[in-house]
């Protein structure tokens, strides 16, 4: 994250955006959380954090696997993403904050790998 941004400035709240990211956006899964990436790249990359309301009835669970989320992605993400993101958490139990840290390590590692090489592919052609 960038000095003098919060989480707030990185958060995507418009609801086109929204549904054209679950709609078009690539999909990797890593229990219990599946992050769908917008496929093309933008300059203010944000985030949007989801928990499922029929799994969790109570909106103070949603509310605190949320800030789970954000605190790991945060700690995790040094500069700002590069496209728009949605962590989805698809667990239907609480998990300790370290293996959600461990499983979203997982996922962006994943995406920045699957990321590199098409980016140098465009490049040369």
């Amino acid at each position: 994250m960038n000095p003098g941004q919060n989480g707030r400035s990185l958060s995507l709240k418009s609801p086109i955006l929204i549904s054209a990211l679950f709609s078009k956006g690539q999909r990797h899964f890593q229990y219990p959380l599946i992050l769908i990436r917008a496929t093309e790249p933008t300059t203010a990359g944000k985030v949007v954090f989801s928990v499922s309301k029929k799994k969790f009835k109570r909106a103070v669970d949603r509310n605190r696997i949320k800030r789970q989320l954000r605190a790991v992605f945060f700690s995790l993400q040094k500069n700002t993403p590069e496209t728009h993101l949605a962590l989805v958490y698809v667990g239907a139990e609480f998990l300790p904050t370290l293996k959600l840290a461990e499983a979203l390590q997982r996922l962006l590692v994943e995406t920045t790998a699957n990321n590199g090489p098409q980016k140098a592919n465009k490049k040369a052609i």
